[in-house]
């Protein structure tokens, strides 16, 4: 299944390969970026944990998206959208298969991956003890299985075909390359594979994400003393660039909208009256198009 991030050929995760890459492990996750990954990461990775830890995340309770310990109105949003993933992947997935976690975070939905039947492996930049990988030794220690490895969406470090489920939770919107990243599913998707976004900011119009986008990287500058590339690193997708993007890779799309509750229904309708949209977060389902 693995392959070496810099020669694509196929690689012992005990050994180096013959091109002299040398993948390691600290704490159980196995590291296969490159030097040169390692470095353009490594503001982002730092910005990014610090943000996250003004903000309150990390360490929260091993039940998610159920018991939450900080943020509950953006988990009981996401509540919705998982009972949904659930229904749609028993759906359309129904005999499992190996599936791939890309931007995993902490593991949490790749726990349930494993629940539902997939033999899942988590991928993400961010080895972090509290909100990264190795965060996710905390499920591995109450009797899940998964892998975890580190590496960055748009160079993913698998065979090709490997995965009949490629799923970015919460993830898409941080990758610097939309494009690419979809590109690298669509290379390990299996043929009678799925691709699944979801838990990204979904916008009809870029003027509206745009706005959007802006405000919230000027509050988040005042409010918690991170740089303007740091806030702003978090992007959002909209309709014309995802489906551009998509074409551009040979893919076809279809949007699921899990309803969100009354709460976030009132609000969005209230932005409306106000000429403003707020984010949508439906779950995109991408295959390879016909």
């Amino acid at each position: 299944m693995l392959a070496c991030p810099r020669c694509r050929r196929g690689l012992d995760p005990d050994r180096a390969c013959a091109c002299g890459f040398e993948p390691k492990r600290r704490d159980g996750v196995l590291d296969l970026m490159t030097p040169e990954q390692t470095a353009a990461y490594a503001a982002f990775r730092d910005g990014y944990e610090t943000l996250r830890r003004r903000e309150g995340w990390g360490g929260d309770d091993l039940e998610l998206p159920f018991e939450p310990r900080a943020h509950h109105d953006i988990w009981t949003v996401r509540q919705r959208t998982f009972k949904r993933l659930e229904g749609l992947l028993r759906q359309r997935l129904p005999e499992g298969g190996a599936a791939l976690d890309a931007g995993a975070g902490n593991c949490w939905l790749t726990r349930h991956l494993e629940h539902w039947g997939f033999d899942p492996v988590a991928v993400d930049v961010n080895d972090g003890p509290v909100d990264g990988l190795r965060a996710g030794g905390a499920y591995l220690g109450i009797g899940d299985h998964f892998e975890r490895v580190r590496a960055p969406m748009e160079s993913l470090p698998f065979r090709d075909g490997a995965f009949r489920l490629v799923l970015a939770a919460d993830a898409l919107h941080y990758c610097p390359d939309m494009a690419a990243a979809l590109g690298e599913f669509k290379r390990v998707l299996a043929p009678d594979g799925l691709i699944v976004v979801m838990d990204s900011p979904w916008y009809e119009r870029e003027r509206h994400g745009a706005r959007a986008w802006e405000s919230g990287v000027r509050a988040m500058v005042d409010r918690h003393g991170v740089s303007r590339d740091v806030a702003g690193r978090s992007r959002f997708l909209f309709r014309a660039a995802f489906a551009a993007d998509a074409t551009r890779n040979g893919l076809g799309f279809e949007v699921i909208r899990p309803w969100p509750g009354w709460r976030r229904t009132l609000e969005a309708a209230s932005a409306r009256f106000y000429e403003r949209r707020l984010a949508a977060f439906p779950i995109l389902v991408v295959r390879r198009a016909a």
